[in-house]
């Protein structure tokens, strides 16, 4: 949450708001994104509260190599989530990249059928998962153009699981494509991908450059929130 929402919806003037976050962020109780300024809760307020959200703790834990990853490959790169119908960015290193014309990613919204973030978090989910998340994706979207059946998601997801990795060309936006793969950590965490120029590669050439990296980074991450 970016702190001016944070302002509004507590009834906090701004400047008093700016100056307690500032305040919770030198005791290590909070974080705030360089991406986009957000503010999100740290493990240190698990001694003082225990309703702090995972997908804070799990984003602060994957961003140093996520970096690392763009570094390496240069591309850009996602952490994603799946909640409430939709694969929501929570991490994105488009500012570090040289090669995006992105900057506002976080937060963004992608299909879970369409993107290769959602494709690759299908794909390690059990059948229940599968089915639970299917319904949930498809009554947030009810206008969607596209009908996504049961035989048509177990091709995509047998098509995921055969290749290694997730794809999408255009499927999210036009000139866009994407490889990902899932992190899961006892249950789906998400998924972390490489954006590139549908014009500079397919996804083929991008895995045959890039998976062993991006399967490193991921490596890294069960780790971390392993350890």
């Amino acid at each position: 949450m970016k702190v001016s929402a944070l302002a509004e919806s507590t009834d906090i003037d701004r400047t008093s708001t700016y100056r307690l976050v500032s305040t919770l962020e030198s005791m290590g109780y909070v974080l705030r994104r360089g991406e986009d300024g957000a503010v999100s809760l740290t493990s240190k307020m698990a001694n003082i509260a225990d309703g702090f959200r995972d997908d804070d703790l799990i984003a602060q834990a994957i961003t140093p190599y996520i970096h690392e990853l763009t570094h390496i490959v240069l591309w850009p790169s996602d952490f994603a989530t799946f909640s409430e119908g939709a694969v929501t960015v929570q991490v994105t290193t488009h500012k570090l990249s040289p090669m995006s014309v992105h900057r506002a990613v976080v937060g963004r919204h992608h299909s879970l059928f369409r993107s290769a973030l959602g494709r690759a978090m299908l794909s390690v989910m059990s059948q229940k998962e599968i089915d639970t998340a299917s319904v949930v994706a498809q009554l947030e979207a009810p206008n969607s153009q596209y009908i996504w059946d049961k035989k048509t998601i177990r091709k995509l997801i047998g098509d995921v699981r055969k290749a290694g990795y997730a794809s999408s060309v255009g499927e999210s936006e036009i000139n866009i494509s994407a490889i990902a793969l899932p992190l899961r950590v006892g249950r789906v965490v998400g998924a972390v991908n490489i954006v590139f120029f549908r014009s500079a590669m397919t996804p083929q050439i991008a895995a045959d450059r890039y998976l062993e990296p991006l399967k490193a980074c991921v490596r890294r991450v069960k780790k971390a929130l392993s350890a």
